[in-house]
């Protein structure tokens, strides 16, 4: 083999020499880049515990929190005045104020951070729902023209809280909390094996089953009303979330938080 002449050799060190160069360079990125992405971490963390903090101790009081920026909902409804009687769901129903209620689905990592949606946000996604397997009211529902439509949803729910505001004269996410309180069951059943036989006994459901017991309960209520009737799925919420504010039987979501407590008493 031919040996190499100075020139090759040159030109084969300075090769080395830019490689060696460049994978120094990175590595000193990935360093720098590795601290940036700890130390905004920590930031963020420390933002969030604050946020938290900030959060449980206007949930104690009992009333939503003073908007730094006069966020209303739908730019009608202030938050500041709504409050939570029941004690039990102060920190289950969120108030807090948000410019649009659309999370993206970055809280269905947890099944608990659910509590950190707006109670507006949620009922929006109640309403998103298919049918019932089952008859309720004399009606099977086959219909799933309501999955993933959000901006329908949406909508439906503006349009509720408007005729609430006309029909009531009141604000309309205060007639919400109170409908939630009002269709939210304190005891329920469950299913213990003894030896091979199967009981039902009665126990107390939790402060966050209640929220979302209720709230699904209305957004069925409003799908049962609104079915094959000239009614829009807006004008049928805001009779459903009206009639449990004011703790009606005519409403489903009563009527079926009164059957959950018949049979848990009878369960006792």
């Amino acid at each position: 083999m031919a040996k190499k002449t100075s020139k090759q050799e040159k030109k084969a060190g300075k090769e080395r020499k830019a490689a060696k160069e460049k994978v120094n360079k990175v590595k000193a990125e990935g360093k720098n880049t590795k601290k940036a992405k700890e130390q905004k971490k920590k930031s963020k963390e420390k933002k969030h515990k604050e946020e938290e903090k900030r959060e449980k101790q206007r949930r104690e009081q009992g009333k939503a929190p003073e908007p730094a920026l006069e966020t209303k909902v739908f730019g009608k409804w202030e938050l500041n005045r709504v409050e939570v009687t029941d004690s039990g769901l102060k920190n289950y129903i969120n108030l807090s104020p948000f410019l649009t209620f659309h999370t993206f689905g970055r809280h269905t990592s947890s099944p608990f951070d659910r509590n950190k949606l707006s109670i507006v946000e949620r009922l929006i996604n109640a309403i998103m729902r298919s049918g019932t397997k089952k008859k309720i009211g004399g009606k099977r529902i086959t219909t799933r023209k309501g999955c993933g439509k959000k901006a329908k949803a949406y909508k439906a729910v503006e349009e509720a809280f408007d005729i609430v505001n006309k029909k009531t004269g009141k604000n309309p996410i205060q007639i919400l909390v109170t409908a939630i309180e009002n269709s939210a069951p304190r005891e329920e059943t469950t299913r213990v094996k003894y030896g091979g036989i199967t009981r039902h006994i009665a126990v107390d459901i939790s402060p966050q089953r209640r929220v979302n017991f209720a709230l699904r309960n209305i957004a069925l209520g409003a799908l049962v009303r609104a079915y094959k009737d000239k009614k829009t799925r807006g004008e049928a919420l805001a009779e459903e979330l009206i009639a449990a504010a004011n703790n009606e039987t005519t409403s489903l979501a009563i009527a079926k938080k009164n059957e959950v407590e018949r049979v848990a008493r009878g369960a006792r």
